[in-house]
């Protein structure tokens, strides 16, 4: 096989197949011409041409957070590498390692004035722990790069951690050798994982029985066997109240999905009876404003947390217990040594808030006229088994004031929570899902429109756009409304077509302006599979925001 005559390029590559990393998102350049003549020419890896550099790095953020293991991106030197900043940001902020590999003129291309050069040494610095410059082979003389390149994939397989490597190349760049194959070919080594119960874990479970009542509230986390463990810690301790967020991954007829239609109906200068003693927190990047404002204003005796990402001090309490030992969560939702069987106040409380907003939000929709929140009641009862892939913005928070479905999947880019980047990583998604719907506004959607710009779009790819005709979260918040003058610098209303859109990407156009005809398109948007298919629910002619706002107050009036 071809591979580049630059030494560290080739030790990238030999360290890449080593450890597994496979799936390689080159963004087309000159100055990475070695890394691309070197993946491509090599069968171990799977490659992706994909020209803009933002939306070549969130098509990869997809399929890292599918596969849960890292994928690279690549890119030329110059500006091309800042455009990889935001989905850079995103994994960092959702604990998904993505390999970086920015390439960059040679030393003193900055000085001598050659074009495409910036200072790109530890550029994502702020949202990335592991930076790395690769000086060119030439000046290498102590042959440094190595032992970079080592530690680098150290930190990113075993620390689980984005790692850039800014790899200086002189020219020429398009030299190659014949190699038969790397000395060191991938091994999938499984490793057995030994679960035990420290002493400190049983300290945990001795505090956790001095608490009367307890909440559990469990958002984005990369725990695995919650639900069961969380169900078995119902079961045995009666004063356990479970509320959850889609991205959780966790369904259960005991859990409460609807954080903020069920908070409503809390009394907010008096909430007695239902501030716990102790909140547990698992995982990070909670959606839910309600619930922070709850706690931040009327705080809970204690507050762990528990995550493999960062600890978040949600509810700004003066001490935090942050938990990131694995054992100590296991020997929590193992439930050893707790026993709790009669059921208090706080547990009742939350169990009667639950079905009355529940009574509520149907007794609302029931009324109601055709609007995004009527759109949201369609496609979360109508959707088919899928990894949902949901947008920013509007988007993610209707879909929590519906039951989750234990039969999809709820992704989306909530650690930053931008809107640029969602359709390309649902597409990446899609690619290892073969299953991946994406629901997204329609700003979020024209915003990362070179998602479709590559040949890596497959067929039944599918895509559902709330066409609203502007940014309807900003007349939602109270602030941005009262400025009627500065209000469309805000919302910024549009008449971007979509057909238009889809006709320039040869993307199948499916439109629905009213209940009815939702009703009568959606199955034929579902089962189509000859082309990539967008389906616009246009509810631009509805007050989407007052309809909102009264939503909220109708099931106000459950509390009593």
């Amino acid at each position: 096989m071809k591979v580049s005559d630059k030494i560290s390029v080739r030790k990238i590559l030999e360290q890449c197949q080593l450890h597994g990393i496979q799936d390689i998102v080159i963004s087309p350049g000159s100055r990475n011409a070695p890394f691309t003549l070197s993946f491509t020419n090599n069968p171990f890896f799977t490659c992706y041409s994909i020209v803009d550099e933002r939306s070549a790095s969130h098509f990869a953020l997809g399929i890292a957070q599918q596969k849960n293991k890292p994928v690279a991106i690549v890119s030329t030197s110059g500006t091309a590498t800042l455009n990889y900043a935001p989905a850079i940001a995103e994994a960092h902020m959702q604990g998904i390692p993505l390999l970086v590999i920015t390439t960059d003129r040679q030393s003193d291309g900055l000085e001598i004035g050659d074009g495409q050069v910036l200072n790109q040494k530890e550029i994502y610095a702020n949202f990335c722990e592991n930076n790395y410059n690769l000086v060119e082979d030439e000046n290498d003389e102590k042959e440094l790069n190595s032992a970079i390149i080592q530690e680098g994939f150290y930190g990113l397989i075993e620390n689980k951690k984005t790692v850039h490597l800014n790899v200086q190349l002189s020219e020429p760049l398009y030299g190659v050798i014949e190699m038969e194959s790397f000395d060191a070919p991938y091994k999938n080594e499984e490793v057995e994982v030994f679960q035990t119960v420290s002493e400190k874990s049983e300290e945990l479970i001795i505090t956790w029985n001095s608490y009367s009542s307890k909440l559990i509230l469990v958002f984005q986390n990369q725990y695995e066997n919650l639900q069961s463990g969380l169900e078995r810690l119902m079961e045995l301790d009666k004063n356990v109240v479970v509320v959850t967020e889609t991205t959780g991954d966790v369904v259960s007829d005991g859990f409460n999905s609807c954080i903020d239609r069920t908070i409503e109906l809390i009394d907010k200068t008096n909430p007695e009876g239902f501030i716990p003693d102790l909140i547990v927190t698992i995982g990070h990047s909670v959606i839910s404003k309600k619930i922070k404002q709850l706690f931040r204003t009327h705080k809970p005796k204690a507050h762990w947390s528990f995550s493999k990402v960062r600890n978040e001090n949600l509810f700004q309490m003066e001490t935090i217990e942050k938990r990131t030992e694995e054992n100590e969560f296991l020997a929590l939702i193992s439930s050893k040594g707790i026993s709790k069987n009669e059921t208090n106040d706080f547990k009742t409380n939350w169990d009667l808030i639950k079905t009355k907003s529940e009574e509520g939000h149907l007794a609302y929709l029931s009324q109601t006229s055709f609007s995004d929140i009527k759109a949201f009641e369609f496609l979360t009862k109508n959707l088919p088994s899928c990894n949902l892939q949901m947008g920013n913005s509007s988007v993610v928070r209707y879909i929590q004031l519906f039951n989750q479905r234990a039969d999809i999947k709820y992704n989306s880019n909530r650690g930053v929570s931008g809107i640029e980047g969602c359709t390309s990583t649902a597409l990446g998604a899609h690619h290892v899902t073969n299953n991946s719907i994406l629901i997204s506004g329609d700003i979020s959607f024209f915003y990362d429109s070179n998602a479709f710009w590559n040949r890596h779009v497959p067929n039944n790819f599918k895509v559902i756009v709330i066409n609203n005709r502007e940014g309807n979260i900003f007349k939602i918040l109270p602030h941005p409304k009262k400025d009627k003058v500065s209000l469309p610098f805000f919302t910024t209303p549009h008449k971007t077509s979509i057909k238009k859109f889809c006709d320039l990407y040869g993307v199948k156009h499916f439109v629905a302006k009213n209940q009815n005809k939702l009703e009568s398109v959606f199955e034929n948007f579902i089962k189509e599979k000859s082309q990539a298919s967008v389906l616009e629910i246009d509810t631009s002619s509805a007050e989407n925001d007052t309809i909102l706002t009264d939503y909220f107050t109708f099931i106000n009036q459950y509390k009593n």
